[in-house]
């Protein structure tokens, strides 16, 4: 008989979702996107010569994976008959961003736990941020701490690479960040001048509600 503590412990953890990585790049035959996410356990049939990129959200672990059949696990992708290339990386997981409701709720999108009315802070690698929303994102705001320069976006996508747009972003500098009554700060890092590889999409990304 199970017990009514352990019955609460499976329901909590059937409850919080087990996306764990990101596909960062996937060749054209595959049934993935740049910003996919995916859950643990995906397999997925790389044949002979696809190929696909993921990264880490818990581990921070980049992976170019080739040829042969991929599990997604937790931490790092079980592969069997193809090739990776691996790589810890600086990231900060993906950076989810609750607001004070979300935040009390075990559910699909709970990466952390963020108390009511804390700000969190998100720390990027490699440049500007990428936000990401499983919705079109709308309205949004940036606003330099430092220099109070404001830049208010009405975005019609679910991804936003602030890289491309206008916004002068400085190394080391601290942002807040306004999205549906919610505030946090995110502080960027540009990458190092002397790196000749551009640094993986999830160092910059920050996943919205």
């Amino acid at each position: 008989m199970i017990s009514f503590f352990l019955l609460l412990t499976l329901t909590a953890t059937d409850a919080i979702s087990q996306v764990v990585a990101v596909v960062e790049d996937a060749s054209a035959d595959l049934p993935y996107q740049q910003f996919d996410f995916l859950e643990r356990n995906t397999k997925i049939d790389l044949g002979e010569s696809g190929y696909i990129t993921l990264g880490y959200l818990n581990s921070c672990t980049y992976e170019e994976i080739r040829g042969g059949t991929v599990f997604i696990d937790a931490f790092q992708s079980n592969i069997f008959g193809g090739a990776v290339i691996r790589e810890e990386v600086n990231c900060d997981g993906g950076g989810l961003v609750l607001d004070p409701n979300q935040s009390a709720q075990s559910g699909a999108d709970v990466f952390r736990d963020v108390e009511v009315n804390e700000i969190q802070q998100i720390v990027v690698f490699g440049g500007p941020p990428i936000f990401i929303s499983k919705e079109i994102i709308g309205k949004i705001t940036l606003e330099d701490e430092s220099t109070s320069d404001r830049l208010d976006l009405d975005h019609n996508r679910r991804v936003l690479d602030l890289k491309k747009n206008n916004f002068f972003l400085t190394d080391g500098s601290s942002y807040r960040i306004t999205y549906k009554g919610s505030s946090f700060k995110v502080e960027i890092h540009f990458p190092e001048i002397s790196s000749t590889k551009s640094p993986p999409l999830i160092s910059r990304l920050v996943r919205l509600p």
